[in-house]
């Protein structure tokens, strides 16, 4: 947090929300891979095996931690607007414009994501030279509500970020140890399950990780990095401070263009995908570089088998990696059974 410049990190342009919503484009696999098809198991399928979003990609990819307190608690904001200033450094006159409109009423429970991305870009995207301890933290604070709200935790609306995710941030000094990467799952399974409903156009929640997902293990609408051989420089400059298996994905890339994604949209692609046998499948990426990626990715390792729920707030979503162990070198044998009845599913979808 050092840097004077915060520009390039706190307003990263993946950040934005509207990248968060899937559509047919032909660089685009979300709406590609039959997501439709997929049951409670939050599954890709192929004509071989099924493929399985996990903790171990959550922790890969994205460095998060995959162990710790559950992110959930209270979903009233309105303790927090009143604490405003104190975490953010906004004005009382100010804090009336934070707030989301809906209709003629105010939403307490949604600071307005524009005023984040106008106010807090004018007043935040150059730290001071000469700088207290309350403003940086801030600038941290800020970096943090944006992040959660556009790449970890993003929502259909787009435009609010919830106020309640300001009680997860209040001690900066000795912060709670929260279970990031299982929340991020829980969320992204949740909107799978939405995606699959009839008449649903789009998908909302945590997609980058899917298609961060996607490219590390399928061919198939996968791009290529502009420069030839690049290759990234991971566990550099040391694994508390070096960047995830993601990082794979952030060079200058290029997409092999093709006339007939005009006229086909994505039957193209799904037939490419419908064709891959397992030997197309990268089944296990992250082990050549393993001990180069994070110690925090590192310490999760004893819990990519962690075989039950996972929460964010009032969602509640089961993983089950004993249905794709061949992602983990293992042999895969018969599963044991959901432990969850129809009826409680449907009910914890509700």
């Amino acid at each position: 947090m050092a840097r004077d410049t915060f520009s390039d990190l706190l307003w990263i342009p993946h950040t934005s929300h509207r990248v968060c919503q899937a559509s047919e484009e032909k660089k685009d696999v979300i709406n590609v891979k039959h997501y439709r098809c997929m049951t409670a198991y939050h599954a890709a399928y192929a004509p071989f095996l099924i493929r399985l979003v996990t903790l171990e990609d959550v922790s890969c990819l994205w460095g998060l931690p995959i162990t710790g307190v559950p992110v959930t608690g209270t979903t009233d904001g309105r303790n927090a607007k009143g604490r405003l200033f104190e975490l953010l450094g906004i004005k009382e006159h100010e804090q009336s414009d934070l707030l989301k409109k809906r209709g003629s009423e105010r939403n307490e429970k949604s600071m307005e994501l524009t005023f984040l991305k106008s106010k807090f870009r004018e007043r935040f995207e150059n730290l001071p030279v000469e700088r207290d301890e309350d403003t940086l933290k801030w600038y941290v604070r800020a970096y943090i509500l944006d992040l959660m709200s556009s790449s970890l935790y993003p929502d259909s609306g787009g435009d609010g970020i919830p106020l309640w995710y300001l009680d997860l941030i209040v001690d900066l000094d000795t912060p709670v140890q929260y279970n990031w990467g299982g929340a991020v799952l829980a969320y992204l399974y949740r909107h799978l399950c939405l995606a699959t409903e009839p008449g649903r156009g789009s998908m909302y929640g945590p997609v980058m990780l899917l298609q961060h997902w996607s490219w590390t293990r399928f061919p198939v609408l996968r791009p290529e990095p502009q420069t030839k051989n690049w290759e990234p420089t991971w566990g550099t400059p040391s694994l508390d401070t070096c960047a995830s298996f993601a990082y794979k994905w952030c060079c200058p890339h290029k997409y092999v263009s093709s006339s007939h994604y005009k006229t086909q949209g994505a039957r193209i692609p799904r037939g490419q995908f419908q064709s891959l046998t397992e030997d197309h499948v990268n089944w296990e990426p992250y082990g050549t570089v393993y001990s180069k990626l994070p110690t925090v990715t590192q310490q999760g390792r004893p819990y990519y088998l962690y075989r039950g729920p996972l929460l964010f707030y009032w969602i509640v979503e089961h993983t089950y990696p004993d249905r794709c162990m061949r992602q983990f070198g293992l042999f895969q044998e018969i599963p044991v059974p959901e432990p969850l009845n129809r009826h409680t599913h449907v009910e914890l979808h509700k």
